[in-house]
């Protein structure tokens, strides 16, 4: 039993034993290796609701592992009790100015931020970026040569990153290594090492981390200052121009923490669930076929204008199942802030609460055949906004939903009206959580011309713990 509930009968929460310091320190690190493997061994083991870790310090509550949709809510409509979890352990420093987004705040803070950041995201806007999502694209594929192998994880992210680069700073692609020097700041946050040596020395994670968070901090500091001078079309020019009703408008340091959390949470959703969405068409072929008739007949070889992505109802449920299959963010964390109750038991503030989206996704008593790719299953199911998570719920639903949705609706069809796809023989496919749910070491596929038949190929790796390849 790992924890005791603080109640008068000493109710013990399923988990597993009590470790000492250094056992649980490793247990911690083994977790970030990959947690999708411990939570679903640990819901297998224990159910629905149990105590994953013990407390690092005497007296402090542990964490629980809640998964289902009643949880999903508990945790989720109720930002005042239960909070998201801190980027930054030290205030005042230049990982607190980099990290204060939306995804990471919390209270009076979020509300305001998010009041202040949601012009940004107004459907106006976002479907003002259709024609740079379309030239980026359009650029991408024409380095493309039939009968060459393309890895779609590393395109996916150069075009994704493209796309953010564009619309969020109004950086065209030839300036600088914005995107680039992002993406490796955020690698080296969810680094493990780093979690287990936690200190400033020469040559350590934390060293690397902090020269890092430096650089970012200056760069995007100088694209601030002449995004001041020369407003655009971006998302960062409508964060410099919006005031709340009382006059109010963020500063620069929430300037630069706003646009790095966005640019990561947005590049790095879309970039994965492309990549997976292309591999399960591939490992799909009738529904590739289906999916391709749809987008000819819509599109008849033109890229997608915003009036015709509403007609592409199977691309949309492909994109949902893939969503549900692979969400881009797998688990995450609350902690609450006072004393709460959770299912039978009654819990003291402080404690952290595991969530998974991941294993929602995977409940049989919402999906049927649920580690089965079935976009049709979309035309006959709706699920609460409790239990389908992939861009979060509640008043912290992800502000750029509808901006990753028609973004993926533009990239898929301009590539899939272009060419053929398909995975190589004896294809080696492993996932990785870095934060989000990723393809380990790229996904490599044959570019054909289009109209070739795409035939279905054997796959090995550990993607087949999580879906059911036939």
């Amino acid at each position: 039993m790992a924890i005791a509930s603080p109640t008068t009968d000493q109710k013990l929460i399923p988990g597993p034993r009590r470790l000492p310091g250094a056992a649980a320190y490793w247990r911690y690190f083994q977790f970030f290796r990959d947690p999708l493997r411990m939570i679903r061994q640990h819901y297998a083991h224990y159910g629905a609701l149990s105590g994953i870790f013990n407390s690092f310090e005497a007296g402090q509550p542990g964490t629980l592992l809640a998964i289902g949709p009643q949880y999903n809510q508990l945790l989720l409509s109720d930002p005042q009790t239960f909070y998201s979890p801190d980027l930054a352990e030290r205030k005042g420093g230049v990982m607190e100015r980099l990290s204060t987004g939306l995804v990471f705040e919390n209270g009076d803070r979020h509300r305001q931020h998010r009041r202040l950041v949601m012009p940004a995201f107004h459907k106006k806007h976002i479907e003002g970026y259709r024609d740079d999502m379309v030239a980026l694209t359009e650029r991408m594929l024409a380095g493309w040569q039939v009968g060459s192998v393309r890895d779609m994880k590393h395109d996916m992210h150069e075009l994704t990153m493209h796309v953010a680069n564009k619309t969020l700073f109004g950086l065209d692609t030839v300036e600088g290594n914005l995107g680039e020097l992002i993406a490796r700041w955020l690698a080296q946050i969810v680094n493990p090492l780093g979690r287990l040596l936690p200190y400033d020395l020469p040559g350590s994670p934390q060293r690397k981390l902090k020269r890092l968070s430096q650089e970012l901090e200056k760069q995007i500091s100088a694209v601030i200052a002449r995004k001041r001078q020369q407003l655009g079309n971006d998302v960062l020019s409508t964060l410099l121009q919006t005031h709340d009703e009382n006059g109010a408008a963020l500063t620069d340091d929430e300037v630069l923490g706003q646009t790095n959390i966005l640019f990561i949470a947005g590049h790095e959703t879309s970039a994965n669930t492309l990549t997976w969405a292309l591999f399960m068409l591939a490992q799909h072929p009738r529904v590739l076929a289906a999916v391709r008739e749809e987008i000819d007949g819509v599109l008849g070889g033109q890229a997608p204008t915003v009036e015709q992505l509403g007609q592409l109802q199977l691309l949309e449920r492909v994109i949902k199942e893939t969503l549900r299959l692979m969400p881009p963010l797998t688990w995450t964390l609350r902690t609450a802030q006072q004393p709460f109750e959770i299912g039978p038991y009654s819990m003291p503030a402080q404690t952290t609460v595991f969530y998974s989206h991941f294993m929602t996704h995977r409940l049989p008593e919402l999906y049927e055949q649920p580690e089965r790719f079935m976009p049709e299953r979309w035309q006959t199911i709706n699920p609460s906004p409790y239990e389908y998570i992939p861009f979060s719920g509640g008043p912290r639903l992800c502000i750029g939903a509808t901006f990753a949705m028609m973004e993926m609706k533009i990239v898929l069809p301009m590539i899939l009206q272009r060419f053929s796809l398909s995975l190589l023989p004896d294809a080696h496919i492993d996932y990785q959580v870095l934060p989000t749910l990723t393809v380990k070491k790229g996904l490599p596929m044959l570019v054909q011309p289009h109209g070739t038949r795409v035939e279905k190929v054997a796959v090995q790796g550990t993607v087949r713990e999580m879906v059911m390849l036939a």
